[in-house]
């Protein structure tokens, strides 16, 4: 699905301007609410009505998708041609759990690579922030907190100082 969405957002010729990060926010959280219905329908063994509506799993089987998965995977692709990864960053169930695995490695102190700034040489141009497929706030510290951070680099690859942020620095 990420790839699919990828493709689609390439056919813009630029960019799209990023949602305010207040809003990006607290629309990242949705995909926890689809996370729990996930597991709440399995829970009452319902979860074939969720399969009904997964747009990853409907293109598994194109031939036969239900209409409702159809809709569904229509109005991400068309919302992706105009906002980058918007499956991943609001409504991906597995990313929801792939965060929370990651904030239970925190507690457990297990160290990882991160995305660090050098605020040293850093000059401000947010080059970084304006170029993030998930919209972070590549400024807002050193290191790159988020769980969200898809690690793909392109904050390094768009910063015109090199070697101002990189990632590999292990906290």
């Amino acid at each position: 699905m990420g790839t699919l969405q990828e493709l689609v957002y390439a056919l813009r010729k630029k960019r799209c301007k990023q949602i305010p990060y207040m809003y990006e926010r607290k629309l990242v959280k949705l995909k926890y609410g689809v996370l729990i219905i996930n597991i709440i329908l399995v829970i009452f063994g319902l979860s074939w009505l969720y399969t009904n509506f997964c747009p990853v799993y409907g293109l598994s089987r194109l031939p036969s998708m239900a209409i409702g998965g159809l809709l569904v995977l229509a109005l991400i692709l068309i919302g992706g041609f105009f906002m980058e990864r918007l499956w991943c960053r609001y409504l991906c169930p597995y990313a929801a759990l792939l965060n929370l695995a990651q904030k239970l490695g925190s507690l457990l102190g297990i160290k990882r690579k991160k995305i660090f700034r050098n605020l040293e040489r850093c000059v401000d141009c947010e080059l970084c922030s304006r170029n993030c497929p998930m919209n972070l706030d590549i400024l807002a510290s050193e290191y790159v907190e988020d769980e969200n951070c898809i690690h793909c680099l392109r904050c390094t690859i768009k910063c015109p100082k090199p070697g101002t942020v990189c990632r590999g620095r292990v906290q």
